[in-house]
C-alpha cells in the first residue's frame, strides 16, 4: 500500500507540477529554473494546519531536488514569521490551506480553486 501511495503521491505531483508552473519554463526545466548557482534559495511552504500527506509531499518534492541545492532549502510552515519573500518558492496547498500561497494567487473566487477534498496545490514561484 505504501508503495500505491508513493507512486500515487508522485504522479499527483508532477501532474500539479506541470498545471501550476508561473515561471516562464515548463516542467522539463524543474528544478534548474531555481538554478541560480550559489544564490539558489528556495523555500518549500505547507500550510501549518495541515495533513502528514502535506509533509510526506515536501519530502517528496525534496528528494527531486539536485543534492547540490540542498544547503540552500529552507522548509517553513506558512504561519512561520521569517519567511524570506525574495526566495524561490515550492507551495504546498491552495489559498484556503497556505498563507503565503494565497499571496501568490490573484483574487480567487473559490479559495479552494476546485479542488476536492484530498486533492491539493502544488505551486512553484521564482523569485
Amino acid at each position: 500500500m505504501l508503495n500505491n501511495m508513493k507512486i500515487g503521491v508522485l504522479l499527483i505531483v508532477l501532474l500539479i507540477f506541470s498545471s501550476a508552473l508561473v515561471s516562464a519554463a515548463d516542467l522539463s526545466d524543474y528544478p534548474n529554473f531555481f538554478d541560480k548557482g550559489n544564490n539558489t534559495q528556495i523555500t518549500i511552504v505547507k500550510g501549518s494546519g495541515q495533513s502528514a500527506l502535506h509533509s510526506i509531499a515536501a519530502l517528496e518534492v525534496l528528494a527531486t531536488l539536485p543534492r547540490e541545492f540542498y544547503e540552500n532549502i529552507n522548509n517553513k510552515l506558512d504561519a512561520d514569521q521569517d519567511i524570506d519573500m525574495k526566495s524561490d518558492f515550492i507551495l504546498i496547498g491552495g489559498p484556503c490551506q497556505n498563507r503565503i500561497t494565497k499571496q501568490f494567487v490573484a483574487n480567487p473566487d473559490d479559495c479552494s480553486l476546485g479542488l476536492k477534498e484530498g486533492e491539493t496545490l502544488f505551486k512553484l514561484v521564482e523569485g
